[in-house]
């Protein structure tokens, strides 16, 4: 029985990619809902913006970087290449492709190549993220009276 690799994205088809795109494009995105929130400071409010904007921004980058590596890995780009500047070449790209996955032997890039594409993304995702998650908490100190009022539930909820 074959080994399934567990130690990447599996290789998604069409309508799979976009809508796990979309995903975590949405995810990236819900901290941008917080642009024009209230802050203690200017410089927090400045902060939460930009860090927002690099969640959303190297989201993107990383969907760029990793599509491309997935379409060298099974061909893609060398199909759509032979497909746009030399069609009569198409065929046998296309039998050199299903032999290599015949034979179970993919092709990859470098992992150095992948590795210094992906990290620095990852650095400033992990940053901006952490610094999210702090200020959540630091901005606790500085909260609107309207926090502190209590809440008569009885307008809300009818009792019996």
């Amino acid at each position: 029985m074959p080994r399934l690799g567990n130690d990447r994205f599996p290789n998604l088809k069409g309508y799979q990619e976009a809508i796990l795109c979309v995903a975590t494009l949405v995810y990236a995105s819900i901290h941008v809902v917080g642009w024009n929130f209230e802050f203690p400071t200017r410089a927090e409010m400045i902060l939460w913006r930009v860090c927002s904007m690099f969640l959303f921004g190297n989201t993107v980058a990383f969907w760029i970087f990793e599509t491309s590596a997935a379409w060298y890995r099974i061909g893609r780009w060398q199909r759509y290449f032979y497909w746009i500047f030399w069609k009569s070449k198409l065929k046998d790209v296309e039998k050199a492709r299903l032999a290599r996955e015949a034979a179970r032997f993919p092709k990859t890039l470098p992992l150095r190549a992948e590795f210094w594409s992906i990290f620095p993304l990852a650095c400033t995702y992990a940053a901006a993220r952490l610094y999210l998650i702090v200020e959540v908490f630091l901005g606790l100190r500085a909260l609107n009276e309207s926090a502190y009022l209590t809440v008569d539930w009885a307008t809300y909820i009818p009792h019996v």
